[in-house]
């Protein structure tokens, strides 16, 4: 919500929230729509068993993590950020 020309820091901090849950709905989709298998992305585009779950379990975290699971899938970022922040309410 927002308070004059202040944004409440506990809304931004719930829709981080919302956007690394759908970022990991996104990756997971995006990698069996591919039929892949995790193995498959270690293999194939260099990441850590470890560090694909927890993308697929807690989202991306950072611009770059983003930018390389797109460029992974052969995906613009869009993809995996599209509907992100659709519930959010106007000024």
């Amino acid at each position: 919500m927002h308070t004059g020309s202040f944004v409440d820091t506990q809304d931004v901090a719930e829709d981080y929230k919302a956007f690394l849950a759908h970022t990991a709905k996104r990756i997971k989709e995006l990698r069996r729509a591919r039929g892949l298998k995790l193995r498959d992305m270690v293999v194939v585009h260099g990441y850590h068993d470890s560090n694909l779950i927890r993308m697929e379990r807690e989202g991306v975290g950072s611009v770059q993590g983003l930018l390389r699971i797109a460029k992974a899938f052969g995906v613009p970022i869009t993809t995996l950020t599209a509907g992100v922040g659709d519930h959010f309410a106007e000024p």
